[in-house]
């Protein structure tokens, strides 16, 4: 249907039944192919396990902060050593906070998803997975 105007049917529309055909050829392909049996070799290197922290700060790239306010914008960023990107990766998993009367708040859930996205959304990870931050309020 070629219609002119996107709400009116008007005397300039035009409807149309069309019906397009093809003919496929089948065809059979064969090949002749030899497959040797793979030759393996044992590699054994020990690599260091990553150095990383965590900190709260005004930002990503904003300085530490060691208090803050109820409300107060910050974020959580983990970052750990440049030179194991190549190795290793992180994920951040199975967080919570603790009001020091034993009671334990969850975060994060044990596949790294965030629980309550009101207190903590889903972490962002940086390009090399070396790093991963949050903000939070």
């Amino acid at each position: 249907i070629a219609s002119f105007h996107s709400i009116f049917v008007t005397g300039l529309d035009r409807a149309f039944h069309i019906q397009c055909f093809f003919t496929e050829a089948v065809k059979a392909v064969e090949s002749a192919l030899d497959v040797r049996k793979l030759t393996t070799q044992i590699i054994q290197r020990e690599f260091s396990l990553p150095q990383c922290n965590y900190q709260l700060r005004e930002g990503f790239n904003g300085p530490p902060i060691r208090f803050a306010s109820v409300g107060a914008p910050v974020t959580h960023v983990w970052q750990c050593d440049e030179l194991v990107g190549l190795v290793y990766g992180i994920l951040i998993h199975s967080c919570y906070v603790d009001d020091a009367h034993g009671n334990r708040f969850a975060l994060i859930d044990d596949r790294g998803c965030a629980i309550d996205r009101f207190l903590l959304k889903d972490l962002s990870y940086g390009p090399e997975a070396i790093s991963a931050h949050v903000d939070s309020h």
